[in-house]
């Protein structure tokens, strides 16, 4: 359809919108909803990818209002690990898309420090506007434990680098959770 509206809600009532592609992607969504205010077109034919929308019906009755949304840009980014990997460490694993994903790897030798790069990370195309930020957790002990002495630069369309300001130990395997916010 080149338009649509969305059925009338109860005032203040909130509703969650989950405009997803199937298996093959490819759709693109028209245009607006006519009667959503600050609605933003999904940007992703990204098979399986979701857009999250949290809308509130207005007290007059008269639209929804978009409180805060959410695009997911379909497949995981490209990693590619700096010094503070050390020499020979595995190809790193990326699983989850550009806003939320985890990445996976063991360390080689001799791992680079203090303020060297951890990975390059380049966004898979489908991101166009840059994150406000991004965080970084451990899903092990030894990612647990150094979690806090990774910094990120700040994040492009492209994507970002992280770097580490302490030594990784060599030859232990790393598991993060990335999550990025718009």
């Amino acid at each position: 359809p080149a338009s649509c509206t969305m059925a009338n809600g109860a005032a203040g009532l909130p509703y969650t919108l989950n405009i997803c592609e199937n298996a093959t992607g490819g759709f693109l969504w028209p245009a607006a909803p006519t009667n959503v205010h600050g609605f933003v077109v999904p940007n992703s034919t990204v098979p399986n990818s979701c857009n999250t929308y949290n809308l509130v019906y207005n007290n007059a009755g008269t639209f929804w209002q978009v409180e805060s949304y959410t695009l997911d840009p379909g497949a995981a980014p490209t990693v590619a690990l700096g010094t503070a990997a050390g020499t020979s460490p595995t190809t790193p694993t990326i699983t989850g898309n550009n806003r939320v994903h985890v990445v996976s790897f063991t360390t080689g030798t001799s791992p680079a420090s203090p303020n060297t790069v951890l990975w390059t990370e380049t966004n898979n195309g489908n991101v166009t506007s840059a994150y406000i930020g991004c965080s970084v957790d451990g899903q092990n002990a030894a990612s647990a434990a150094v979690k806090n002495n990774l910094y990120f630069s700040s994040p492009t369309t492209s994507g970002y680098v992280i770097s580490a300001n302490a030594a990784l130990a060599a030859s232990t395997p790393y598991v993060f959770v990335i999550t990025c916010m718009k």
